[in-house]
């Protein structure tokens, strides 16, 4: 009897929040070969839409993480180290989708090891299909109904830009770092590329913009709205949704300066951090766009020219009131021509954040096509790069290898 008031009141709670969200939970089945044939037999029902159906393999992550599905479903009979893998990989790339899991035991080894890999609703599989069909739906639902309150309840929300006087300086890399160290630490990252011309985000980070658009088909749209700006949204397997440059140069100057505000805008009220990896050129798109930020971080080098056309750039933003919120950030330490200590009394600054320089590493990052931070988290850049990220935004984040204290005057 209170099974079937349970059965009631879900069924109740579905229909009440169905017309709020989507017509059909979009569903990612996953199982292993002989097991995914009987999910999808679970999965046949009307308000559920199978988009698609793979194995638990870590190495299809790229093909499947763009896709439009809200709930991801595993079908598992012990659910072993490949499969927690599988699903933690998963919620860590897409915060926005809810995970289950189907499995023929449910013991608490399972519910814990469910519940660290972001798994929100373990179901036993020996359960009639429409049952399991309602739990999902009932689920991914309250999952749908808690993202759309979080989204209007307010919060503190930074916009953190990375901007340079030339390029080739450490900005990406500076700017994709801090993102995909943010995002390990459990918070909601957008990453921009508003470098139009000659934006790297999506080739430092693996991403085909083939497929899902960029900015400058995202602004071509007539209503921009969240929704809309999610579907040119390109999640990462580190915790980082991008919104990619143009593909081509020309595509450039279709990028209004205040459809780019209004993006910029919406993403602020969905995300923890937007993180803008900026062109190295003050025009006006620029200025509106470092007038939006927070925090602006001047990536500098300790080469000559570098400094010169920094300290002329400071005086701009100066003139723009925008000087204020910007901080100095010194990359490729001990490669140029002056010392740290001549960098602190040329900008006047008693302390300035830091990042030794380390080529290969850089390089090799670059080359893999795999965040520096991720690729080689050990080095003296990777380390200092969490070093950066704590300081500045109050984490506390353990660095691989020795400490290294990226602040004081005495490096």
């Amino acid at each position: 009897m209170q099974d079937e008031e349970s059965r009631e009141a879900k069924e109740l709670y579905i229909q009440k929040e169905r017309g709020k969200s989507m017509d059909q939970i979009k569903i990612l089945a996953v199982a292993n070969d002989d097991s995914i044939k009987d999910l999808k037999s679970i999965l046949d029902c009307r308000d559920i839409n199978c988009l698609s159906a793979v194995n638990p393999d870590e190495n299809i992550m790229p093909n499947i993480i763009n896709l439009p599905f809200d709930t991801a479903v595993m079908y598992s009979e012990s659910f072993d180290t490949l499969d927690e893998r599988f699903m933690e990989k998963l919620y860590m790339s897409r915060k926005d989708i809810f995970l289950v899991l189907i499995s023929d035991h449910a013991d608490s080894g399972i519910y814990e090891k469910a519940m660290h890999c972001g798994i929100g609703k373990v179901i036993l599989s020996d359960k009639d299909p429409d049952d399991i069909c309602r739990e999902i739906i009932y689920e991914t639902e309250r999952f749908a109904k808690r993202e759309r309150h979080a989204r209007t309840v307010e919060f503190e929300s930074k916009v953190v830009g990375f901007f340079s006087s030339k390029g080739g300086v450490g900005k990406t890399t500076s700017a994709i770092s801090t993102a995909v160290l943010l995002a390990e630490s459990g918070k909601r990252v957008a990453l921009i590329d508003t470098n139009f011309q000659f934006g790297d985000v999506s080739s430092f980070l693996n991403v085909d913009t083939d497929q899902g658009g960029t900015i400058a088909d995202l602004v071509q749209e007539a209503n921009i709205t969240p929704s809309v700006i999610k579907s040119y949204i390109k999640s990462t397997e580190y915790g980082v949704n991008i919104i990619s440059a143009p593909k081509q140069p020309e595509q450039a100057f279709s990028v209004k300066t205040d459809t780019l505000q209004t993006v910029i805008s919406m993403l602020r009220g969905e995300y923890d951090f937007v993180i803008i990896d900026m062109t190295p050129s003050l025009s006006n798109t620029s200025l509106a766009v470092l007038n939006m930020c927070d925090i602006v971080y001047l990536v500098i080098n300790p080469e000559g020219p570098v400094l010169r056309s920094s300290k002329i750039c400071l005086e701009v933003l100066d003139k723009y009131l925008i000087g204020e919120k910007v901080k100095i950030m010194l990359v490729k330490d001990g490669c140029g021509d002056f010392t740290k200590e001549e960098i602190y009394e040329s900008f006047n600054k008693e302390e300035i954040p830091s990042i030794p320089s380390d080529m290969e590493t850089a390089v090799d990052a670059v080359n893999y096509r795999i965040p520096l931070v991720r690729k080689s988290p050990e080095s003296e850049a990777g380390r200092a790069y969490v070093t950066f990220v704590n300081h500045e935004f109050g984490l506390s984040m353990p660095e691989k290898g020795t400490k290294r204290h990226i602040f004081s005057r005495g490096n």
